[in-house]
């Protein structure tokens, strides 16, 4: 709807189809990859393995075509064992550490170098992934 106030119907036209081909695909295609996680678990043939990715995808468009209540509910259902592991990594992590008071602790370890650099450029894609949806 901005994009339209903003700059007329073709360029939200464009956006949003580029949003639905190129832009979210990373979500549905996670749902999907995270579906191999029941392979760990139930040796499946590769066609259950696609049928589950499937299944997966569906199961999360219905619950988001059912409501925005009903997805966000489900949203925070899922998110909260997550949240808790992190928190559980932050609380032992200043429990058990040695807050670099040792004399040969560094910080930062790694030679400054264009690999370095691209290392942290390829990081923080998955940080910034992590995020989408801000600029929505």
């Amino acid at each position: 709807m901005y994009v339209r106030d903003a700059f007329g119907p073709l360029p939200a036209f464009l956006l949003g189809w580029t949003l639905f081909l190129a832009i979210n695909c990373g979500g549905t295609a996670t749902l999907a990859w995270r579906s191999q996680t029941l392979g760990e678990l139930v040796p499946l043939a590769p066609a259950a393995h696609k049928l589950a990715a499937v299944a997966m995808i569906a199961a999360v468009a219905a619950v988001n075509i059912r409501g925005v209540r009903q997805a966000a509910s489900v949203q925070n259902w899922s998110t909260a064992p997550q949240s808790r592991r992190a928190l559980v990594l932050a609380v032992a992590g200043v429990a058990l550490g040695d807050g670099f008071h040792r004399s040969d602790a560094r910080a930062f370890t790694t030679p400054l170098s264009f690999a370095s650099f691209s290392a942290a450029g390829v990081a923080l894609l998955g940080v910034l992934w992590a995020y989408e949806g801000w600029q929505t």
